[in-house]
């Protein structure tokens, strides 16, 4: 999605022509391939958005994501709607944030990533001047390697009202943006049924519709290209003008014809492929920042650099209440820093590496008015956050998700950005009150135990919290599932800290398994001591995307399956210490197909 107009994108792909990069000729063939198993997917049975697999962007981002687009992105059953086995994304004429159209954006980021194999889509695209429908992936290290050195997949693009779809590849290439061409591909009538997808291997991007190859680009080895050679996230979204479609945009098309409907996402992989399972000893980590932040919230005002006055009131004694901004008078204005010139934040928070947090946060002004809300990391570089267009009175409600990488070695601070700015260039008087409530920066996740030792125990530790994040389940049942919670010593350190006993667990194995309609049956081997057994069981042969069961017995009936379906079951023991449960080794993989 982010890209130059399309003059720009043909300047660029002649300059990296002439530095040597290789983009393969268009080859029209059959994709299918036996040796693919499906690992993940989306099929949309439900009513509503399953946020285990996904994650809403809400807002404008930064410069309208990059591209000037024309649309304010909400998180709302308007834009939003699951229903009859499709996902639609609504765009409509409809006046919010500043903006006169919205529309829904979603990502699997820090919940579903991926390192090569087909991804795909069945998808039926609105058609109108201003239209853009996008199917694509970014690197899972965007957050801390930027844009385009996360590198961008972009499996299916199209714009205005042709049948035209595009495909195309964006990475840096000596420090600068570097495109693939992307020739149009005329779908026949891109409003009806078309799959659309991409088969990824570590030397090859091949675009494909409906089975058919569209463009095949080459992925050189060594250190060029190297973006597409790490896991990427998957992302849907219907943009509305901008960039690339321009602006004129009709709006007759709102609401019957401004509609993306999607069947499935699928992703494919060959059995050793790489995938995002973790099979060692895990806990789960719950953990709000800044609930467990130590101190509260601080001010920085710019009353000599651009002649900014006010004060920072707190709302409460904790952080989480957030803070009131008194701005008496908003300053001066002579570049896009004034907007820092009255700054609210809470610097050097503790976090898990690995893991996706939520920032959620309430915000009043009593006049209209445009902030900019950030996650920075020691650099000030942003993790995430941007512009948000406050109208007077009304209170916005801010959620965005956060990725931590794993690699991540710096701090995480929450600033408000409350200054003048380009968009306001008010009288240097004029004066606001900010209310900012209900912060919360929060994530809960089964993550690697680090505390695990296979030396008979038991023994005591001191370690560093985890730096690497298991899969989430697929389906968990609240009622069966037991879940560890490390607590967290707020401190001004990156990485909480936990003294911890660790106690060695049995492995056990699975017996007698008996197939019954829509359920399985089998006895496990008692492990000696253990409190109870975890359960996992997928229809994915390497578990990628699974369901999970705790069970006190080792006699275990797994119910509600699907007819005539082949799942793949393990298990392990498990022996609790106060709060805090030790996992053994999983037992060996069996397979069984229910009746």
């Amino acid at each position: 999605m982010k890209k130059f107009s399309r003059k720009v994108i043909a300047a660029v792909v002649a300059v990296t022509l002439v530095l040597g990069i290789p983009i393969a000729s268009k080859v029209v063939t059959d994709v299918k391939a036996a040796d693919y198993e499906l690992v993940w997917s989306d099929e949309f049975d439900g009513t509503s958005l399953d946020r285990s697999n996904w994650s809403v962007e809400t807002g404008t981002g930064n410069w309208g994501w990059g591209n000037n687009e024309q649309q304010y992105y909400r998180d709302s059953a308007d834009n939003i709607e699951v229903s009859d086995g499709t996902l639609k994304i609504h765009a409509l004429k409809q006046s919010y944030g500043g903006k006169q159209y919205t529309s829904a954006r979603m990502k699997t980021q820090g919940k579903r990533s991926f390192k090569y194999g087909k991804i795909e889509a069945k998808m039926k695209l609105p058609r109108f001047k201003g239209s853009w429908p996008a199917f694509w992936m970014l690197g899972e290290n965007i957050n801390s390697a930027g844009w385009p050195a996360c590198g961008e997949m972009d499996i299916m693009e199209a714009i205005n009202d042709t049948n035209n779809v595009y495909s195309n590849l964006h990475w840096s290439y000596n420090n600068k943006q570097a495109d693939t061409p992307g020739d149009a591909h005329n779908v026949g009538d891109r409003t009806e049924w078309h799959t659309y997808g991409m088969e990824w291997t570590e030397d090859r991007a091949v675009f494909y519709v409906d089975d058919n190859v569209t463009e095949s680009y080459k992925i050189t080895t060594g250190s060029q290209m190297e973006e597409f050679r790490a896991k990427q996230f998957i992302i849907l979204n219907l943009a509305i003008g901008g960039q690339w479609p321009g602006y004129d945009i009709d709006d007759s098309a709102f609401p019957d014809r401004s509609t993306m409907e999607v069947d499935y996402v699928r992703v494919y992989q060959k059995p050793d492929e790489p995938t995002t399972k973790y099979d060692g000893p895990t806990i789960k980590i719950e953990h709000d920042a800044v609930a467990e932040y130590p101190e509260n919230w601080t001010s920085w005002i710019g009353t000599d650099w651009l002649h900014t006055e006010g004060s920072l009131t707190l709302n409460g004694d904790r952080p989480s209440n957030g803070f009131t901004a008194n701005i008496t008078k908003i300053g001066s204005y002579d570049h896009t820093d004034a907007v820092w010139s009255f700054q609210g934040k809470l610097e050097n928070m503790a976090y898990y590496k690995g893991c996706t947090y939520t920032y959620k946060c309430d915000i009043t002004s009593d006049k209209d008015k445009r902030i900019y809300v950030k996650v920075a990391d020691g650099n000030e570089g942003n993790l995430a956050g941007g512009y948000i267009d406050l109208r007077g009175g009304i209170t916005q409600y801010y959620s965005i998700d956060v990725y931590i990488p794993e690699d991540f070695d710096s701090t995480v601070s929450l600033k408000f950005g409350l200054g003048n700015n380009s968009v306001d260039k008010d009288d240097p008087n004029e004066s606001f009150n900010i209310q900012v409530r209900n912060v919360s920066f929060k994530t809960s996740t089964w993550a690697p135990d680090p505390d695990y030792t296979t030396t008979p125990g038991p023994t005591t530790t001191t370690t560093k919290a985890p730096t690497t994040q298991a899969p989430t389940s697929k389906h968990v049942d609240p009622s069966t599932t037991e879940t560890t919670t490390k607590s967290v010593t707020p401190s001004k350190k990156t990485t909480p800290k936990k003294k911890v006993t660790v106690v060695k667990v049995g492995k056990t194995k699975i017996k007698n398994i008996k197939k019954k309609k829509k359920s399985l049956k089998f006895n496990l081997k008692k492990i000696k001591g253990a409190s109870g057994y975890q359960i996992r069981y997928s229809d994915a042969k390497n578990f990628d995307g699974y369901w999970e069961k705790n069970v006190k017995k080792s006699k275990v009936k797994l119910k509600k399956l699907d007819r005539k379906t082949k799942y793949y079951i393990k298990a392990r023991a498990y022996k609790k210490k106060g709060n805090i449960y030790f996992f053994g080794k999983f037992s060996k993989v069996k397979k069984a197909k229910t009746k």
